[in-house]
Parts: structure tokens; C-alpha cells; sequence
């Protein structure tokens, strides 16, 4: 695959681009953004586009715009209507070696469709992507040229290795703790006791102060629970909201999953940024793919996390800086399993 990215500013912009029908297209314009569908389908060229938060390209963190990214070469595009219904099994997924996927990302089948996916693909694949979403809290953010979806996927099948890496940089606060009664993304209870109750009390104890309900919307961000796998690496699960004696994930957790209850200092998110960068860059990637989570951004500040942008583009060896601020985060290297993660950065490192 060539990929070849152009950012737009707006929709008279989009409206003049020079689209190519021997090529195909991904769209991806943040929540802001005008889609005139009937204006994409005049141009008779095959494109699928999301709506995301913001957009990043180059050094920038993007509020309103369109990436148009022109795909050429062996590429094949799935575009899944319906996630809850959909059938891999006369898929070509197993017939390429990277999948760059995205979902809705707000969606309840998201966790099960992508294990399904994952069933089907070669064993050392390489998937990399993110959740659609709008922080207006529309519900269809997926189109392709017959309309706008919900829960729904596009799948960009690709024969290009993509090497990837996951950034965090999160801290042990308190645990671990066994998840004693869940239901898909409802966390009732933690060591037999009511979840909500022990995730308030980690936080007071750590502000020094006791936190009243109402204020706790503007701090969950800031403590994001870690789901322990078998190679000590962490899950994460961003608390988005409650109910009772229960909490909210933006992602399923399962009974007798063992978690941790996490924070960090801004300094060692953006150094764990930093690092995964340069790794995938070790690579010789000349393209660098990112899929960074909302909440995440919104925790470091878009003025520090601008900041790594204007020097990453100092690189001369980087042709171009481009992605999504995603709602979840998807990412799998040939590992046995695939992670839907919250709080995490994303970066894939295309060589071409």
C-alpha cells in the first residue's frame, strides 16, 4: 500500500479536491465537520469515512477538518454495516498481513466483533485502529456512499507490515483487585464490595480530601482502572460515569478480571509518548499512524502534547505525522490476543 494524506480545512476545500477514481479513499473529519454526501458520491470515487474528536496532523491537534487519505496499491476495504450481525466467514482477512481497523466506538458489540475478527486473521497479523465517535453524542459517526451507520466498522485489509507500538505511562494507585461482579461495561463489584464505594475512598485517600459526587466527572479521567494481563502489561478501562454502587467503563470488563486502580504525573505520559515513537521510528517508518485517546489528551493538555508534535516533525526522516483522537484504542503485534484499550496511544510506522 501507498498512502498519500492531505489535510482540508473545510468543506469548500473538500469540495474542490482532486479526487482519482483509479484510487481508493479513507475520510476522516472531526465532529465539527460538514459531510454533504451527496457531493462525495458526484466525484464517482469508492470512499468510507468516520467522524472522530479531533484530528492530528503534523504538528497540530485538529478541531475542524477532513484527512483525505489516498490509498493505492493491493488494498481491499471492508465497510461492516452492522457489527452485531456480521460473519467473517467468507472474509479475505486472512489473506493480508495488516488490518487497519476502525469501529464505532461507543458501540456494545465492539468487544465481541473484534474477537471475532482477530479468529480470522493470520497469526502474526498486525491490527491497528480506533473508535469512531462524537463528543456531541451523535449516533451515527461511520459513511460510506449510501448513508451514515451505527455500529458499524471499515476495515482496511493491507499486505504492508506496519510495525506498532502502545504508549501509557501509568502508575500503580492502588490494588490489585479481583473483579467479583461485572456485566459487559457495568463494574458492580471489586473483592466483594461495592466498586464504587472502593474507587471513590483510592481517590480521596490520594487527593488528601474528601470528593463529593458531583465532582467526580471531572476526576475519573484522571484514574483509569488497569485490567492485569499474563504478560504484566495493562488494559486500560476508563470510568466514564455511575450508577449506585457501580461504575461506568467505556469498555467491557470481565468476572475475576484482576485490576489496579491507576493515576500518573503528566511528565510520564508524555515521555512514555515520546518513547514509543522512537522505537516505531527505530524501524525505519517514514510515516507515523496515530490513534490517541481522547481522554488521554484531554488529561495532558493539547498545548503539551503540541509540543512533542513540533518535534517530532523536526525528524528529517519523517515524511508525515497523521491520525485520530479516538474514543478506544485497537492494537494487536502477532500477540495472542486484541486489545481494546482507553488511555492509550496508538502509533503505527509505515515504511515506504
Amino acid at each position: 500500500m501507498n498512502v498519500t494524506v492531505a489535510f482540508l480545512e473545510t468543506s469548500e476545500e473538500l469540495e474542490k479536491y482532486n479526487f482519482s477514481n483509479s484510487s481508493k479513499y479513507l475520510i476522516l473529519c472531526t465532529q465539527n465537520s460538514k459531510i454533504d454526501l451527496n457531493i462525495l458520491n458526484s466525484f464517482e470515487v469508492e470512499y468510507y469515512g468516520a467522524i472522530f474528536p479531533k484530528l492530528i496532523f503534523k504538528n497540530k491537534i485538529i478541531e475542524d477538518g477532513y484527512l483525505i487519505c489516498k490509498l493505492n496499491g493491493d488494498v481491499h476495504i471492508e465497510f461492516i454495516e452492522d457489527m452485531g450481525k456480521y460473519q467473517f466467514t467468507s472474509s479475505p482477512l486472512g489473506n493480508y498481513n495488516t488490518l487497519i481497523t476502525i469501529i464505532d466506538g461507543l458501540s456494545d458489540y465492539n468487544t465481541s466483533f473484534l474477537e471475532n475478527m482477530f479468529e480470522h486473521t493470520q497469526i502474526n497479523s498486525t491490527i491497528i485502529g480506533g473508535g469512531a465517535g462524537n463528543l456531541k453524542k451523535d449516533k451515527k459517526y461511520l459513511f460510506n456512499s449510501e448513508g451514515f451507520y451505527e455500529n458499524s466498522s471499515i476495515i482496511v485489509m493491507i499486505d504492508n507490515n506496519i510495525d506498532i507500538g502502545i504508549s501509557e505511562g501509568w502508575q500503580v494507585l492502588d490494588g490489585p483487585f479481583v473483579v467479583t461482579s461485572s456485566e459487559g461495561k457495568l463494574l458492580k463489584e471489586l473483592d466483594y464490595k461495592s466498586a464504587f464505594e472502593l474507587y471513590k475512598t483510592a481517590i480521596e485517600k490520594d487527593l488528601g480530601t474528601k470528593v463529593e459526587v458531583e465532582n467526580f466527572y471531572t476526576l475519573m479521567k484522571d484514574y483509569p482502572l488497569g485490567i492485569l494481563k499474563n504478560d504484566e502489561k495493562y488494559i486500560l478501562r476508563d470510568p466514564i460515569s455511575f450508577q449506585k454502587e457501580a461504575l461506568h467503563l467505556a469498555g467491557d470488563i470481565e468476572n475475576n478480571s484482576v485490576i489496579n486502580i491507576l493515576k500518573a504525573k503528566e511528565s510520564d505520559l508524555l515521555e512514555s509518548t515520546a518513547n514509543t515513537r522512537s522505537k516505531v521510528l527505530q524501524s525505519g517508518a517514514k510515516h507515523l499512524m496515530i490513534f490517541e485517546c481522547v481522554s488521554r489528551l484531554e488529561y495532558l493538555t493539547v498545548n503539551s502534547y503540541s509540543k512533542q508534535l513540533r518535534e517530532l516533525n523536526k525528524c528529517e526522516t519523517i515524511k508525515s505525522v497523521f491520525g485520530v483522537v479516538s474514543i478506544g484504542e485497537i492494537a494487536n503485534s502477532g500477540e495472542k490476543y486484541i486489545d481494546l484499550l482507553n488511555k492509550s496511544c496508538v502509533i503505527g510506522g509505515i515504511c515506504h
